[in-house]
């Protein structure tokens, strides 16, 4: 099964990046067993040397994991198999280097903690705020990390009335624990305009710690509806994570 995945893999780059031709090309290679049993992690065809590469991890530990790579030219007649062994504190040094071999490569530490929050709307609507904690741990066998999320805490937020707000949509930075809230203000109890949620808006900035750091008011004269919302995301500031730097509300 390993064997068929690997050709139908070859194919669709092959005529990903050859759309213009018709025809395929259909070969078998049977790969190894530790190759079987590991994990895909890379794909790479090197136009300079009319070459594919494919990246298995064949064995993981403490200190150091192994990569089977294994070569084929552009008819996907098999060249060569080699094993590497890499050092794991040395993984982001060798990316460095070889950004275009190792552009796998997503380690930062074997656990991570980060802090930060989670929104819902609860039955009625109302915006209800979770206090979360991930917890991340890499798994050196498909070389990525799975995650543990705990509730800590919820809050429900107020306006400046002393009512709560209902809840539109959210945006989560999981880069640094902000949060992005976009809602209605809630009339007060028995208040003369129970539809007030749309008719005035709020965007709130919560910090990872439940801080708020913005209220963005949005006031209309009108009754208005919420369709839809995006984050425009970028690298945040010396690291791969992605961080939001504009939001879209229509």
């Amino acid at each position: 099964m390993k064997k068929n995945i690997l050709i139908l893999f070859l194919l669709f780059a092959c005529t990903g990046l050859f759309a213009q031709q018709f025809g395929f090309i259909e070969k078998t290679y049977e790969i190894t067993g530790k190759a079987k049993r590991g994990s895909l992690v890379d794909v790479k065809y090197i136009a300079a040397d009319g070459q594919y590469k494919l990246y298995y991890t064949i064995k993981s530990g403490v200190t150091s994991i192994t990569l089977q790579i294994y070569t084929f030219d552009k008819d996907f007649n098999f060249i060569d198999m080699k094993d590497q062994v890499v050092e794991v504190n040395k993984l982001n040094e060798l990316k460095a280097q070889n950004p275009f071999d190792f552009s796998w490569v997503n380690f930062k530490s074997d656990s991570y903690v980060v802090e930060g929050n989670t929104v819902e709307g609860n039955l009625v609507g109302t915006l209800v705020i979770k206090k979360k904690r991930t917890t991340y741990f890499y798994n050196w066998f498909n070389l990525a990390y799975d995650k543990k999320v705990e509730i800590l805490e919820k809050v429900k937020p107020k306006n400046d009335e002393g009512s709560r707000f209902y809840y539109y949509t959210h945006f989560e930075d999981d880069a640094n624990g902000d949060l992005y809230i976009l809602c209605g203000a809630r009339e007060v109890k028995k208040g003369p305009d129970p539809m007030k949620h749309q008719r005035e808006f709020h965007v709130l900035k919560y910090n990872k710690n439940l801080d708020l750091i913005k209220d963005l008011k949005i006031p209309f004269e009108y009754y208005n509806g919420y369709i839809y919302a995006k984050g425009i995301t970028k690298n945040a500031e010396n690291s791969e994570d992605e961080t939001i730097d504009n939001l879209i509300f229509t």
